[in-house]
């Protein structure tokens, strides 16, 4: 379920930042300023093509763990934004934080996510009462700017699916 999880994600962000003006070089079909941010899952980028244009500005989606409570899954999820500014560390820093904020207050704003078969995945506050927190990435430095958004979320136990097939 956590891939599940994952792709929601995705699929989510992907459609909320496609719109999100950037200051990283342009990708190849879109215009300067206009470059929207790669969505990928996992917890590191993927290798680059050769001659492939670079993933900047990025969210990487990665599930780092989670546990199963009486009826309810909990999945950890990571979210990496990831921003690169050869010219301006100032730009970079600008990016990295604009994308930040926007993939926070997306997933606040969503707070509960369709994923395959009805199932609903709802983003649930940490102990302090955060629905996410963030901070930035360990060891990013210029010209890459990276942060870190930590969420979690609950879904359907699979004990309840495996009580629709034995009972």
């Amino acid at each position: 379920m956590s891939y599940e999880l994952a792709l929601a994600i995705k699929e989510f962000l992907t459609e909320q930042l496609a719109a999100l003006p950037s200051t990283c070089p342009a990708r190849k079909g879109h215009a300067e300023r206009q470059r929207p941010p790669e969505v990928f899952i996992g917890v590191s980028l993927p290798p680059k093509k050769q001659d492939g244009p670079d993933p900047y500005p990025y969210v990487l989606v990665g599930v780092e763990g989670g546990e199963g409570l009486s009826g309810t899954d909990v999945a950890h999820v990571i979210l990496t934004c990831g921003a690169y500014a050869p010219e301006d560390p100032e730009s970079g820093e600008a990016e990295m934080l604009n994308l930040t904020m926007a993939v926070s207050h997306a997933l606040i704003e969503r707070n509960c996510l369709g994923g395959p078969n009805g199932k609903r995945y709802r983003l649930t506050e940490d102990s302090q009462g955060n629905l996410t927190r963030w901070k930035r990435a360990e060891p990013a430095a210029p010209p890459y700017y990276a942060a870190q958004i930590y969420t979690g979320w609950t879904m359907p136990g699979t004990s309840h699916l495996e009580e629709d097939h034995h009972g």
